[in-house]
Parts: C-alpha cells; structure tokens; sequence
C-alpha cells in the first residue's frame, strides 16, 4: 500500500506574517490621510479665507482724487470737510503738490521739478480711504461719478481693474480647490478601503469561522468598523496639528494675513481644525463599512 506523505505548511507563521503587513497597511494608509486631509483643510482655508483676504486687499487700495492746480484754501478746506463727511469714507488725507513730488522723488530717485525746468506738474491730491461695505464695483462707481462732479476735482482714479483681476483669481483658486478636495476625499476612501480589505485578507480564516458557527454580519463587521474610526480620527489629529503649526507659523511671521491681521479668527480656524478632524472619523468609519459589506457576502477566498 503506497503512502502518500502531505506537506505540511507552518499556518501560524503565515498569518503572523499577514498580520504585520496589514499593520504595515494600516500605518500607511493612516499617514496618507492624514497628508490627504492636510492638503484637504489648506484648499479649505483658501475657500473660506480668500475671499476675506481680498476684502482687506481691496480696503488697502486708496481712491486717488486729483484737483486743479490753484484752488482757493477756503474752498479747499471746504471740500476736504464735505468729503469726510460723507457716509463711505473712512478716511481721508490731503496730498499737496510738493508731498507729492517728494512722493516721486522718493520712488523713482528722478526730480520730476528739474527735469520741468523748475515747474512741478504733479497735481495736489486727496487720497481716500472707502468704508468696507462699499467696495463693490457699482458702489465705486458710483462714488467716482460723485466725487468727479466737485467743483475742484480734475480727475478721480481707483484701481479697479487690478481688484477685479484679483477677485477673479481668487474665485478659480476657489473652484480648483474644491474640485481637488473632491478628488482627495476620493482617494482616501480608497485608501481605507484597501487598508480594510487587507485586515479581512489577514483574518479571512477567522471570519469563515465566525461565520460558520451562526456569527452575525454586525459582530464580524464591528472589529472593522471601530479600527477605521481609530483610523480616521488618528489622521484627523495629526491633519489637524499640521494645520495648527502652519496657521501659527503664519501668525507670527506674517502679521498681514494672520488672525491679528483680521482675515481669519482664532474661533473661525480652530472651528475649521475640528472639521477636519470629524471628516477624518466619519470617513474612517464610512470606508470601513462600505469595504466590510461589499465583501462579507463574497466567499472570502475571492478578494485574494
């Protein structure tokens, strides 16, 4: 009678070894979502923080109105007054020809009164500082068209076109971030998917015996389920402190757009970090039971 010897293979160490690669996954895919979710809350904080930088860019820009050479002082100081009174101007300061050549001389390191032959072509100036609530374009225009109708006013310049440019890119980078937040929210439910079909490639045996002795889909789902919450809020919280250690980086050496600057509030970005760190959870939780279920009804030897 022929015996047939049969190869016995070391089960424990192959499931040991299948254990530290999941692990290995798992580390991995929780440090890619974290980066992700990084990337994901600065796109945010262009969205939500852009716009209001504009709105202090704009309020920098100064309407510039230009008057006629030679005007009566009474008449001058008269017009001065009636200007900052008016309900849009913030503020208001008189810019008389001889500032405004040393302004030049300043600028361009040319004399503009000796290239003139002594005479100084530079107009004298009222340099004008708009209420926030009035910088919108049908509201400047409007303004101008008021202010040019002074008896004393040559002429009155604001930048609107090099605003508006601004406003427009501010608006594509808007766009683009939220199409690429899209995007990386894609990828990391991607991520935690494949980190969970590891675990269940890692424990397949166990689950076929769990199964077989009556367990239910939620018992096998659970243990699942609660590591792509652990997950998720792991890469939430280091997400959340790369965000933190870069707005405090900006804080304190960018003073212009920092939370002293007034483009954002300390309550505005912490409130942005928790967001970030609850997208985390939600979507460790949401991929970890999107992956169970696709592949709890499978015979579990298929997703090899």
């Amino acid at each position: 009678m022929k015996i047939i010897n049969f190869e016995r293979k070391p089960i424990l160490p192959t499931y040991r070894f299948f254990q530290r690669r999941a692990r290995r996954v798992w580390w991995g895919a929780t440090m890619s979502m974290a980066l992700i979710l990084f990337f994901l809350g600065l796109f945010a904080s262009f969205s939500l923080f852009g716009h209001e930088l504009v709105r202090q860019i704009r309020g920098l820009l100064e309407m510039q109105v230009y008057l006629h050479d030679g005007p009566n002082p009474t008449e001058l100081k008269a017009l001065e007054l009636r200007i900052k009174s008016m309900p849009y101007v913030a503020e208001s300061q008189y810019v008389s020809k001889e500032v405004a050549a040393a302004r030049f001389l300043q600028g361009t390191s040319e004399d503009v009164v000796e290239l003139m032959g002594g005479v100084n072509p530079l107009p004298a100036s009222l340099s004008i500082k708009l209420r926030p609530e009035y910088l919108q374009n049908d509201s400047l225009r409007a303004i101008q068209q008021r202010l040019a109708g002074e008896y004393l006013v040559a002429e009155v310049e604001y930048p609107l076109d090099t605003f508006n440019t601004l406003q427009s890119n501010v608006k594509i980078v808007t766009w683009v971030s939220a199409v690429l937040g899209l995007m990386l929210l894609g990828v990391a439910l991607l991520l935690v998917m494949q980190t969970v079909r590891s675990g269940i490639y890692a424990r397949r045996l166990a689950i076929r015996s769990m199964q077989l002795v009556g367990a239910s889909p939620g018992f096998v789902r659970k243990p699942f389920v609660e590591r792509g919450l652990m997950q998720g809020a792991l890469a939430g919280i280091l997400s959340a402190a790369g965000l933190w250690l870069m707005g405090y980086f900006v804080d304190k050496r960018i003073p212009q757009i920092s939370f002293q600057g007034g483009v954002a509030s300390a309550g505005e970005f912490f409130a942005l970090l928790g967001g970030i760190g609850l997208i985390g959870i939600v979507l460790g939780g949401f991929a970890s039971a999107w992956a169970v279920n696709r592949y709890l009804t499978r015979n579990l030897d298929e997703i090899i």
